[in-house]
């Protein structure tokens, strides 16, 4: 166990584990669509006799495919924000893309299945929120620290992986937050950099 005490530069010994799979878009969303989009529209053709429900059906699997990736993208920038929490905005997200995409199809007077439409929703929403279950348990935090009052207490804490930074810069690295003690006086440079 590590007593919180680290030297400039150096990291608590915690590597970041290797990417899941689960945790990469270019799996997730051809998955996704795979199960969202070709799968309903297989088992809705299966029952299809008339050439007018080929076409419904086609038309709902090209807006499903659209909700779906209009969803997944959206929900994907929306989790960027600030008090966003992880995961709560998939609903929101592609039930707002769904919603859009139909009432285009309304408004045009696009002939559709409502049955695609149904299944692809109910398919994207328990996809996605089972990969972002899955990968959550995969994901560890990265914190670059700044050395300063009590900020290199926070490296015993567990559960992340902390970087004492040697200068107020991170040099193009990647981290999911800089922390710092803030009731310290940190000098001008340090400050600017928080800033």
């Amino acid at each position: 166990m590590n007593d919180g005490s680290l030297k400039s530069g150096e990291s608590n010994g915690l590597a970041p584990p290797p990417r899941h799979i689960l945790t990469r878009m270019r799996f997730q969303l051809p998955v996704g669509l795979a199960l969202a989009v070709v799968l309903p529209g297989l088992v809705r053709s299966q029952s299809l006799i008339l050439q007018y429900d080929q076409k419904s059906l086609s038309n709902a699997m090209i807006g499903a495919a659209i909700a779906v990736v209009g969803g997944y993208f959206a929900s994907y920038r929306f989790g960027d924000f600030p008090g966003v929490r992880s995961g709560s905005n998939l609903l929101v997200c592609m039930t707002a893309a769904f919603g859009i995409v139909i009432a285009l199809f309304f408004l045009v007077r696009l002939d559709y299945s409502r049955s695609i439409f149904a299944g692809s929703y109910v398919m994207s929403l328990t996809w996605f929120v089972l990969v972002h279950r899955i990968s959550a348990q995969y994901s560890v935090p990265q914190f670059a620290l700044l050395p300063g009052g009590n900020a290199e207490t926070m490296v015993g804490l567990g559960g992340a992986v902390w970087t004492v930074l040697d200068a107020p810069s991170i040099n193009g690295r990647t981290f999911s937050g800089v922390v710092a003690d803030l009731r310290h006086d940190h000098d001008d440079e340090s400050s600017r950099f928080l800033a």
